[in-house]
């Protein structure tokens, strides 16, 4: 078998970054501060990666432990390819 060139073998990355609108409190944050969040991610993403694209807010689910209460929080998710 023909291991190849790194080139050949090499496969961009896909990268997802999620944006909560609030803290681990379920407390929401001003949307102003999530939006300056959001902009600074994909200006860097722009910087590191050549681009980046965000998808409006989305809605999550978590829990700190098997025994806690399911915690909602709404999200902005923000995605790259790496290359």
């Amino acid at each position: 078998m023909d291991a190849g060139t790194a080139e050949e073998i090499q496969k961009p990355m896909h990268l997802l970054i999620f944006i909560p609108e609030g803290n681990r409190k379920s407390k929401t944050v001003p949307v102003d501060v999530q939006d300056r969040w959001v902009v600074r991610l994909l200006k860097l993403c722009a910087n590191l990666f050549i681009g980046a694209t965000a998808y409006g807010r989305g809605v999550g689910v978590w829990k700190k432990s098997q025994r806690s209460r399911i915690q909602w929080d709404r999200v902005t998710v923000i995605e790259s390819w790496i290359d």
